[in-house]
């Protein structure tokens, strides 16, 4: 990926973050484009094989499905996680779904079981993904 892109991932991911934490709703016309934009960009850069994105869409999108058939992730969130794992692939979507869990284990520890706005957490998630294995590394 190149940078351009994950600094331009990142300030979406920010702004969903924030309107998330402010109104609690993760709208379709903002993650529908997106989507849209990011298979333009895995059709111009092909950075990781194509099964690779469409299995971090099926798993990560899998798993916030079933949270939200629990009742606990909302359908925003679902969409969100399938485009981060469309985005990342399967191969990096792990390590971010690791990262939440640490995240919400402390959220969960301060707040019980208080219902939470899950972009911020999938913000931050995906920034230390990032920070951690492709800066770093």
């Amino acid at each position: 990926m190149t940078l351009t892109f994950i600094l331009s991932f990142e300030i979406f991911l920010a702004g969903l973050a924030y309107y998330d934490w402010r109104y609690r709703l993760i709208k379709n016309k903002v993650i529908l484009p997106a989507f849209l934009f990011a298979i333009f960009y895995r059709l111009i850069f092909q950075d990781h094989p194509w099964a690779d994105s469409i299995a971090g869409l099926l798993v990560a999108g899998g798993i916030f499905f079933m949270l939200g058939v629990l009742g606990q992730a909302g359908g925003g969130d679902m969409k969100l996680m399938a485009l981060v794992g469309f985005i990342l692939g399967l191969s990096k979507i792990w390590s971010v779904l690791l990262i939440m869990n640490a995240f919400l284990i402390i959220v969960w520890l301060t707040k019980g079981n208080q219902a939470i706005p899950l972009a911020p957490i999938i913000f931050l998630a995906v920034t230390i993904q990032y920070l951690l294995f492709w800066v770093i590394v």
